[in-house]
């Protein structure tokens, strides 16, 4: 699918101006520099009532200039604005279907299983693309020297007062993480794409979670020793807001997350011991996440969850901190 011009699309429904609205990456050519032609990138949109958003998240995949482009949006059955925006879109969408599903990760991978693209990722309905991202993608993929690949690139956050902030750019790990086998970390998850090669062999997502499959993922897909492809670049902005899944859900988001871990200590080849210690750093780090969430007043029930968790939390300087404050 070619990108089309930002004249061929609807009007926005109210005044915005700059990316995406007013603004937009100029057409490639049809082909790449030395005559061959561009991957494929395909990319899902998984949605469910962000009608308030998804405009914003389509027009950044459509205005990106890219002229090898698939793009599908899965819908699990909107009761807001959401499907009306989106028929406004079809002429440009690969696929797109409104249905009840069994929840994201479900939309996600119908979405996946009708891919054909060399590269691929999911962007949720309340991020969006910055400009210019799929070329530095394409550009990336097309250097790559293995067929299982990550781009992997940095993001910026967009806070609840509309401000850009830095998200923690894409490093070589260092902190516990190493213990599973994570080379890099940072950025967000919609600027992290994989060849689709890699989706093969990795299968796909875990339907049985629902905040924390793009972790699941990530070290899913550490056990085929994938070429990483770092982009410096932001690629995409997370947007921050109240509504936001992992955020208004936060308890049973940390909850999956603290048992992901579990899981996957208990399944690795260490020792008793090892495994033990593992443990107790990964308890220690959702510890730390309930006490960053506390909140004014207090939220007694993440105090207490956080000290169950990591008992020796409260000799730390930053949970007093945190409660003098």
């Amino acid at each position: 699918m070619l990108s089309p011009n930002i004249n061929d699309l609807p009007a926005p429904g109210y005044d915005r101006t700059g990316w995406p609205w007013a603004v937009a990456t100029p057409q490639f050519a049809e082909t790449m520099p030395d005559g061959s032609p561009w991957p494929c990138i395909s990319i899902v949109t998984p949605s469910y009532n962000q009608g308030k958003f998804i405009e914003e998240t389509i027009r950044s995949v459509l205005l990106q200039g890219y002229p090898n482009l698939e793009y599908l949006i899965v819908d699990g059955g909107s009761t807001d604005e959401s499907v009306g925006i989106i028929k406004k879109y079809e002429p440009w969408l690969t696929y797109w279907i409104s249905e009840p599903d069994k929840g994201q990760c479900h939309a996600i991978n119908k979405g996946f299983e009708r891919c054909s693209g060399d590269v691929l990722n999911w962007l949720n309905s309340d991020d969006y693309l910055l400009p210019d991202a799929l070329m530095r993608i394409a550009t990336q993929y097309y250097n790559r020297k293995s067929e299982l690949c990550i781009i992997a690139g940095n993001a910026l956050i967009l806070d609840i007062h509309g401000n850009l902030i830095p998200r923690r750019p894409v490093l070589p790990t260092t902190s516990w993480l190493k213990e599973f086998g994570v080379k890099y970390d940072g950025g967000i998850q919609a600027s992290w794409f994989f060849s689709k090669a890699l989706l093969e062999a990795i299968g796909p997502l875990d339907e049985m979670l629902h905040y924390s499959m793009d972790i699941d993922y990530s070290l899913r897909w550490t056990h085929f020793n994938p070429e990483y492809l770092i982009e410096s670049m932001p690629l995409a902005i997370y947007r921050s807001h109240a509504d936001a899944k992992t955020r208004k859900f936060i308890n049973n988001s940390l909850i999956e997350r603290l048992s992901l871990y579990k899981r996957i200590i208990s399944s690795m080849q260490i020792s008793n011991s090892k495994k033990r210690y593992l443990t107790t750093v990964v308890s220690k780090e959702i510890s730390g996440m309930y006490l960053s969430n506390l909140g004014k007043p207090l939220n007694f029930d993440f105090l207490s969850k956080s000290l169950v968790l990591y008992p020796k939390r409260v000799f730390t300087r930053d949970f007093w901190n945190i409660i003098l404050r």
